[in-house]
C-alpha cells in the first residue's frame, strides 16, 4: 500500500512537472483533446494536457497570466448594462418543416465586448492575446426568446473565448434556433419567406446588443454552401431591437434609479440610446409594460422552384404531343385510346404536382395562379394554365373522336348532301392525310365527312396549341 501511494505521488509530480514545461502528461492527451475533453473536462485537461489543448500559448507566461486574472477578477453582480457587439454571423444549416410550420437554423456568430478587468500590460507579460478555458469571467448568457417549444428551445454553445491586452473579449458561439413560422404562399412556388429568431441575454436588461459595420454591409456574413433542402438563402440580416418602456405619467416619479438613468439617456442622446419612453394615457393598461432589449437574426429564404416548373410543364408538353399525334390514326380504335392515355397521364402528373403543394397550413393558402403575377412566379403560373388548357382540349378531342368514329362506321343508305361531299373533298386536297381502308366500303356514306371533320378539328387544335404556347412562354 505504501509503495502504491509513493508511486501515485511520483506520477502526479511528474505530470505537474511535465505540464510546467508545456508538455502532455499522458500519451492519450491528443486523443482526448480530439474528442472535446478540453472543454468538457477543462480543469484536469489544462493541467495535464497543456500541449494538446493549446493552453501553453506563450509558455508559462500565459499560464501565469491566467492565474493572475483569475485571482484579481471580480465577477460581482451589478446593475451595469454591457454592450455586446455582433462581429460576424455564419449560417451552416436550415431545417424547414412546412407540415409543422417550423423552421430551425444552425450557425455560428462571434461576439465581442470590453472588460477592463481582463486587460494587462503587453510589455510586462509579453502577450497580446490570451485564450480562456475555465476562468470565470463575465460572458453573455444568450437564449432564444421566441422559441416555439419549451421542451426544445434554442441553444447557444460557447466554443472559443479569447481576449487581447486591451480588455476586448471575443466569443465564438454555435447556435441552433427554432421558431414557429406562418408560411405565406401568395407567390408559391417562388415564394420568399423571412424568418426571424429573437435572442437576448438570460439576465433581463444586462446586455445591449449592437451590430458591427461588417455585418451590416454583409462583409462578415457567411451564407456560402449552407445545407438547405429545396430552398436557397437570399439574405441574412442581424437586427437590434430597442427597449421600450411604456410608462404612465402618474408613475413616472416612482421609477427606480436605473430606469431614471435610462430615461435621462434617452432624453440626452436619442440617436445613440437604445431606450424609448412613451407616455400613455390609458389607465387600464399595466403601468409598466417592458419589452426586453434583444437582437434578431432574420433569414430570407426563397423556394427552389426549378423542379416545380419542370414537373408541371414537361408532362403537359409531352402529353400534348400524344394528343395532337392521335389524328394520324384516323378514327381507328387507336385514336381514342391514345387520347385516353394522354388524359390519364395528365391526371397522374397533376397528382404528382399536388403532392408538392403545401400539405398543411394554419390557413388556406392563396396561391396566385389566375391573377396578376410577379416575375418570379410567372413561368409556374403559365405552366399551370397550359396544363389546364391541355387537359380540357384533350378531353374535348377524346369525346369528339368517339362521336366521329361512330359517325364514320354508321351504315346508312341515304347519301350525304352534295355540299358535305364537296367539303370532304376540299379537306382531302388541303390536308392530304393517307386515307383509311374504311373509305373503300361504299356502304359507309359518312366516313369521308367524318374523317375530313376530324382533320379540320385537329388542325384547328394544333393552331390553338401553337398560339397558347407562344403567348404563355414567349411573350
Amino acid at each position: 500500500m505504501l509503495r502504491l501511494l509513493i508511486l501515485s505521488t511520483s506520477l502526479v509530480a511528474v505530470a505537474w512537472a511535465a505540464a510546467a514545461g508545456c508538455e502532455d502528461a499522458d500519451p492519450k492527451c491528443t486523443e482526448w483533446a480530439a474528442t472535446g475533453e478540453c472543454s468538457t473536462n477543462a480543469v484536469w485537461m489544462m493541467a495535464n494536457c497543456r500541449k494538446s489543448c493549446h493552453s501553453c500559448q506563450g509558455g508559462d507566461r500565459a499560464w501565469k497570466l491566467r492565474t493572475h486574472i483569475q485571482t484579481t477578477y471580480q465577477n460581482a453582480t451589478d446593475n451595469k448594462t454591457r454592450v455586446v457587439r455582433v462581429e460576424s454571423v455564419r449560417i451552416n444549416n436550415v431545417e424547414i418543416d412546412e407540415r409543422r410550420q417550423n423552421v430551425k437554423v444552425f450557425g455560428r456568430f462571434v461576439l465581442s465586448w470590453n472588460d477592463t478587468m481582463v486587460s494587462w500590460d503587453k510589455e510586462q507579460w509579453g502577450l497580446s492575446w490570451l485564450n480562456f478555458y475555465w476562468i470565470q469571467i463575465w460572458t453573455p448568457n444568450i437564449v432564444q426568446i421566441n422559441g416555439g417549444s419549451t421542451s426544445n428551445p434554442g441553444q447557444v454553445t460557447s466554443k472559443v473565448l479569447a481576449a487581447n491586452y486591451t480588455g476586448q473579449i471575443y466569443l465564438w458561439s454555435d447556435f441552433s434556433f427554432t421558431t414557429p413560422f406562418r408560411f405565406q404562399y401568395e407567390d408559391y412556388p417562388n415564394d420568399l419567406q423571412r424568418v426571424c429568431y429573437k435572442f437576448d441575454d438570460k439576465r433581463l436588461l444586462a446586455v445591449h446588443f449592437t451590430v458591427a459595420e461588417g455585418v451590416k454591409n454583409k462583409e462578415r456574413e457567411a451564407t456560402t454552401d449552407p445545407f438547405v433542402s429545396g430552398w436557397k438563402i437570399e439574405d441574412v440580416e442581424v437586427v437590434v431591437s430597442l427597449l421600450i418602456l411604456f410608462i404612465l405619467p402618474e408613475f413616472s416619479s416612482s421609477l427606480s434609479p436605473i430606469l431614471r438613468i435610462m430615461v435621462e439617456l434617452d432624453r440626452t442622446d436619442w440617436q445613440e440610446s437604445p431606450y424609448t419612453v412613451e407616455q400613455l394615457s390609458d389607465p387600464r393598461r399595466n403601468p409598466f409594460d417592458v419589452q426586453a432589449d434583444n437582437g434578431e437574426i432574420c433569414i430570407s429564404l426563397r423556394r427552389n422552384a426549378v423542379y416545380f416548373t419542370s414537373e408541371m410543364l414537361l408532362p403537359a408538353l409531352i402529353t400534348s404531343l400524344f394528343t395532337l399525334s392521335a389524328v394520324f390514326f384516323q378514327l381507328s380504335k387507336t385514336q381514342p385510346i391514345l387520347l385516353g392515355f394522354s388524359v390519364v397521364a395528365q391526371i397522374l402528373s397533376l397528382i404528382l404536382v399536388s403532392q408538392r403543394l403545401p400539405s398543411f397550413t394554419a390557413h388556406t393558402p392563396t396561391i396566385r395562379q389566375f391573377s396578376l403575377m410577379n416575375l418570379s412566379s410567372k413561368h409556374f403560373n403559365f405552366s399551370v394554365k397550359f396544363a389546364g388548357f391541355n387537359m380540357v382540349m384533350t378531353a374535348i378531342l377524346f369525346v369528339v373522336s368517339l362521336v366521329l368514329e361512330r359517325m364514320a362506321t354508321s351504315q346508312v343508305e341515304i347519301p350525304p348532301p352534295h355540299g358535305v361531299s364537296q367539303f370532304a373533298g376540299l379537306v382531302n386536297k388541303l390536308l392530304p392525310i393517307p386515307k383509311s381502308s374504311k373509305h373503300e366500303d361504299t356502304s359507309l356514306q359518312y366516313a369521308a365527312f367524318a374523317h375530313a371533320l376530324n382533320h379540320v378539328i385537329f388542325a384547328l387544335s394544333t393552331v390553338l396549341y401553337f398560339v397558347v404556347i407562344l403567348f404563355s412562354f414567349v411573350f
